[in-house]
């Protein structure tokens, strides 16, 4: 029986948490896991942005049986895989068979939830902070299913200000490097350690890379480690806000 299954909505925003399955409660058919099904094949649907297909696929732990030349459905490696479990065949021989084949790629709805979980939190990690993931699986009879990721990235959160706090005591020249060698896509502002962004998405990575990249440039200025440096962000009203707090652990330097 052909049918189309709504496994699982993943949308919590910020945690990459899946939110429990919905209940098929329409469906006539039991769950697409409750006897062996088959992956056949996987889909990415929706708005990708910046990735690729396969880039979101390799992200995925959900498996598929490859079809030859890309063409669904037909599994020659799934097909030699089982040749090599005939028992009448000589152990040496079915092992070979086993180990060139494609081991069945079973259906796993836990593994496609957690899967939905994975993709929203890495859109919400980019600076789409309310992405969701949509998993819907497909059957298609014969003990075959396709999965589908819907992506809905929704707008991206975007960086408005970008102040570097606590960096007073260190000499002009020195905080105006450190301000005007940002990694982050922003100008400078009116206000001294400021910068306006410019297109800056509130992306985790970008803002890891310029906290090292501070840490790093501080700890060649000031000569000590400064790991326990306390960062605070936060947003606010116009857009979002990061505030760099170094007080306490900047000697105090006269110009």
């Amino acid at each position: 029986m052909l049918g189309s299954v709504l496994l699982c909505h993943a949308a919590q925003a910020q945690t990459g948490t899946a939110q429990p399955a919905r209940p098929a409660a329409e469906a006539d058919t039991a769950p697409a896991d409750s006897v062996a099904v088959r992956v056949i094949d996987r889909r990415i649907s929706g708005e990708r942005q910046r990735w690729s297909k396969d880039d979101l696929l390799a992200f995925v732990r959900s498996r598929e049986n490859h079809g030859l030349f890309d063409i669904t459905g037909l599994t020659p490696g799934y097909w030699i895989y089982r040749l090599g479990t005939n028992e009448s065949l000589p152990g040496w021989l079915g092992g070979a068979l086993r180990r060139v084949g494609d081991e069945p790629a079973l259906l796993d709805t836990t593994v496609v939830a957690s899967d939905a979980a994975r993709l929203a939190a890495l859109y919400q990690q980019d600076g789409y902070r309310q992405a969701e993931v949509i998993a819907e699986v497909d059957t298609l009879g014969q003990g075959r299913a396709r999965v589908t990721f819907d992506i809905r990235p929704g707008l991206p959160s975007m960086v408005d200000t970008i102040r570097y706090a606590g960096i007073e005591a260190l000499p002009i020249a020195t905080q105006r490097a450190l301000v005007e060698e940002t990694l982050l896509d922003a100008r400078a502002a009116d206000e001294p350690r400021t910068l306006v962004a410019t297109g800056q998405r509130f992306a985790e990575a970008d803002l890891l890379a310029e906290r090292s990249r501070l840490i790093e440039a501080l700890q060649r200025t000031v000569g000590r480690p400064v790991a326990a440096w306390v960062r605070r962000m936060r947003d606010n009203v116009a857009g979002q806000s990061i505030e760099e707090d170094l007080n306490k652990v900047l000697p105090k330097v006269s110009e």
